[in-house]
């Protein structure tokens, strides 16, 4: 779907136009005023592709009834050369049932050298569609945003939200090069931020238990920690979820030098590595990841009901803190065994000395806290 920014007092009244323009591709983002007009662009730049105004309408949001005018598509316009810069052509098409637009000479169109299109005529429906398709197709991203539309719907307020539009395009312009991507240009924390908004999607469709961390999720869908598995994910898709979200929270926790450490030095590879592959691939099962879940969501492939939700979990206690921060956990799993907790730990979970937890702990060489949380 193209994305267009629609600013018209009485969108509102015209649903039949945007009916018609969404059977040919065009999805319009309508505001009555260029106060909220211009708030969207500014957040949504990315996303809007073309920009549509009326001749005649509101200034501010708290305007109504007859008092808009033409300071309306001055501030708009004036608004949008600001925040488009040299960055962006965004140029407005202006569509207008207004007189002083359509039959008269108009110093708004004529300064600016705007396209004009009259909305009381039926036939400039179809050449506004032109226009704006005329437009974009001058964009270098027509052809990405073509390829990954799927991908790219997920930025929209039914799923992940529109402020995702930015990083999702950026990590597929990413691919599409045949540039080598330098470390310096890695978009890891982008990724964990786009999973933790899926994964915030997911439980609120009820596909996943509430409650539960980044972690605690991706080992979900790999089959950790309950005694049920997901048996709607197929275990590839589980086992990859698992594993890059373990890559991201590596590399986007690269900042800190925790006395926990960070287990897969993903960083520190990065910046020696004399390829991208790795980073690519992660993109890669990244939208590969992406495109299941979008599916899943739209086809309710799951059983929300909380039975088969039965954790796998200890319980402990902290027992003493130690003068850096660290705590000692004894688990009913384990008796006579104490364990140790990272500061980081302690101090995410706002635990003390004599504070109940739940935890996961796997027994190797050494005894794991893979995860803790108070107990309340």
């Amino acid at each position: 779907m193209i994305q267009v920014l629609w600013i018209d007092d009485q969108y509102d009244q015209m649903k039949s136009f945007i009916e018609d323009a969404a059977m040919r591709g065009f999805t319009f983002h309508a505001f009555k005023s260029a106060e909220e007009g211009l708030q969207f662009l500014e957040t949504n730049l990315e996303l809007i592709q073309a920009i549509v105004l009326d001749g005649v309408f509101f200034k501010y949001a708290n305007q109504s009834g007859d008092s808009a005018d033409e300071r309306g598509i001055g501030h708009a316009i004036q608004g949008i050369s600001r925040i488009c810069g040299n960055t962006k052509d965004l140029t407005p098409i202006i569509y207008s049932g207004q007189a002083s637009f359509t039959h008269e000479e108009n110093s708004i169109i004529t300064s600016n050298e705007l396209k004009l299109f009259d909305k009381t005529d039926i036939d400039h429906d179809e050449l506004l569609f032109e226009a704006i398709l005329d437009h974009v197709g001058q964009s270098e991203d027509l052809t990405i945003r073509k390829e990954f539309e799927s991908i790219l719907d997920l930025a929209s307020a039914s799923y992940l939200g529109h402020k995702h539009f930015r990083s999702l395009l950026k990590l597929l312009r990413q691919i599409k090069s045949t540039e080598r991507i330098s470390s310096d240009e890695y978009a890891i924390t982008d990724i964990r931020k786009l999973m933790e908004s899926v994964f915030k999607k997911m439980v609120e469709v009820k596909m996943v238990p509430e409650g539960m961390s980044f972690n605690g999720i991706a080992r979900f869908f790999n089959g950790d920690d309950w005694v049920n598995e997901p048996t709607f994910t197929p275990k590839v898709i589980g086992f990859t979820l698992y594993q890059l979200a373990q890559l991201v929270q590596d590399g986007s926790h690269a900042e800190a030098n925790s006395e926990g450490g960070l287990k897969l030095e993903l960083d520190d590879y990065i910046k020696t590595s004399s390829s991208d592959y790795l980073y690519r691939s992660m993109i890669h099962q990244f939208i590969d990841t992406l495109t299941w879940a979008k599916n899943a969501i739209d086809n309710a492939q799951w059983n929300p009901n909380s039975q088969f939700w039965k954790k796998k979990e200890h319980t402990g206690l902290i027992t003493s803190i130690n003068e850096k921060g660290w705590g000692t956990l004894e688990s009913s799993a384990f008796p006579n065994i104490q364990m140790s907790v990272t500061k980081k730990d302690m101090e995410d979970n706002l635990l003390k000395e004599g504070d109940q937890v739940y935890c996961r702990i796997t027994q190797g060489t050494k005894y794991y806290i893979n995860e803790i949380e108070k107990r309340y």
